[in-house]
């Protein structure tokens, strides 16, 4: 006799069928007593289980919406998390802020790379440069370098020294050496790098200009292949353009200056100093540091030799074969109105009128006389007052000691009675007057000022 199947139907209307119903139909079930006892367990055994089934089947059915989307959310948590894995482990560095205000880059969020905090502009001059253009500068050129000379050479531009300190470096990492940047601009195009090794903190940046934002960065590398990096930026005084250039003395940048129109003179053009290959005076030879110096941070092209060429009577070519070497022996002070030797004060203009020669170095032997009279009228043609034309010259007693101002003060007094209502008027007459043409003198102006 086959089992009466009982058939429970959902009428859609979400109402529980509990196990009391499931029992009550099953009483109508007609019985057979001729299963023995352990047939009748097996039964009650099969009916159970297959009640679990069918209330296992009707949970799932009356709950499927809500499990569909419980599983839908499992498994956007676990793509999100994957996800932040995977761009964890793409991402080498976290960013903090540091004590001066910069950004860190670091694996490790312990460690802090501390850089100085520059809050005022920095002077690139010594103390007695600082005097002499300051208004307690009594006139007295002697006095002022006896005050001074015990500490060190007074014509010597200063560095900037950029350190840094790092804290919170893992137990068994090492820094195993480190990068600095310095730029003019804040995307470090075109920097001067720096290469540290492991034991070294700090380094000394010479030639920089003056009256400059510059913007420093700072790489290290550990010895887990970590990478910490941090930038600030600083200010240069506004002063004279002093500069250290190893062998050579009394070197600086003309540039810098103000002109009486409020125009600037472009620095990083023309170099002045003395001789640099001691061919005249066996101190002023310059070093190899100093040749790298000049063509690798200033970048020099062409070596304006005031001198003629039987004071260099071996040829020496200090800065290599790279750069070319232009003699015109040149007339000193009152010298320049004689007529034998005007010649030579116009080519040397014309030689500054070609922009192809820039960077410019321009000397003679002490950077003084020579120079010092080309540099007058080249600036008095740029716009310069006349009493920052007399401190420019002047610069020149922070080496020499003294320098020689009746000369300078005779040639002057004639270059006065030229036509013109300024000292800029007055020189641009004369060159016009010895054959510098006017086009010259308007590319002079068109290279140097801003």
């Amino acid at each position: 006799m086959e089992d009466e199947k009982i058939i429970i139907e959902d009428d859609g209307s979400g109402a529980n069928v509990d196990e009391m119903d499931i029992l009550s139909a099953s009483h109508y079930q007609p019985h057979s007593h001729s299963h023995s006892h352990h047939s009748h367990r097996r039964s009650s055994t099969s009916n159970n289980s297959n009640g679990k089934k069918k209330k296992f089947k009707k949970f799932v059915k009356k709950y499927r919406k809500r499990l569909i989307t419980l599983l839908i959310i499992l498994l956007l948590a676990l793509a999100l998390i994957s996800w932040a894995l995977i761009f964890d482990n793409q991402t080498p560095y976290d960013t903090q802020s540091s004590d001066n205000g910069t950004t860190i880059d670091t694996l490790d969020s312990s460690i802090q790379l501390k850089l100085p905090l520059f809050t005022e502009s920095i002077s690139l001059v010594s103390p007695a440069v600082e005097e002499y253009l300051s208004p307690k500068y009594d006139g007295d050129l002697k006095g002022l370098y006896n005050d001074y000379k015990l500490s060190g050479r007074l014509d010597k531009g200063l560095p900037v020294k950029l350190f840094y300190d790092v804290d919170g470096i893992p137990l068994g990492c090492n820094i195993v050496g480190s990068v600095i940047e310095v730029s003019e601009t804040p995307s470090f195009y075109s920097s001067r790098m720096f290469n540290l090794k492991a034991d070294e903190t700090y380094v000394e940046v010479y030639s920089l200009k003056v009256n400059t934002q510059y913007y420093y960065r700072i790489t290290l590398t550990l010895s887990n292949g970590q990478q910490l990096s941090s930038q600030g930026s600083f200010v240069t005084a506004n002063t004279p353009r002093m500069l250290d250039i190893d062998g050579a003395v009394n070197v600086r940048d003309i540039g810098g200056w103000t002109t009486t129109n409020g125009k600037t003179i472009k620095q990083g053009l023309l170099f002045r100093g003395s001789e640099l290959d001691g061919a005249m005076n066996p101190d002023y030879k310059i070093t190899q540091k100093g040749v790298n110096e000049m063509l690798t941070v200033l970048g020099i092209k062409t070596e304006l030799d005031l001198r003629p060429a039987s004071d260099n009577p071996n040829g020496i070519n200090a800065l290599g074969m790279n750069v070319k070497h232009i003699y015109i022996s040149s007339p000193q002070y009152s010298q320049i109105f004689n007529p034998e030797v005007q010649p030579s004060v116009k080519n040397i203009f014309s030689q500054l009128a070609n922009k192809d020669n820039y960077p410019i170095y321009m000397h003679c032997t002490y950077g003084l006389d020579r120079t010092g009279t080309i540099c007058y009228l080249l600036e008095a043609v740029l716009g310069l007052s006349e009493n920052d034309l007399i401190r420019d010259y002047e610069l020149s007693a922070m080496y020499h000691k003294e320098v020689k101002q009746t000369e300078l003060a005779t040639m002057i007094s004639t270059l006065r009675s030229f036509e013109g209502a300024t000292i800029q008027k007055k020189a641009e007459n004369y060159l016009l007057s010895i054959g510098v043409t006017a086009e010259e003198i308007l590319n002079i102006k068109q290279i140097f000022l801003e």
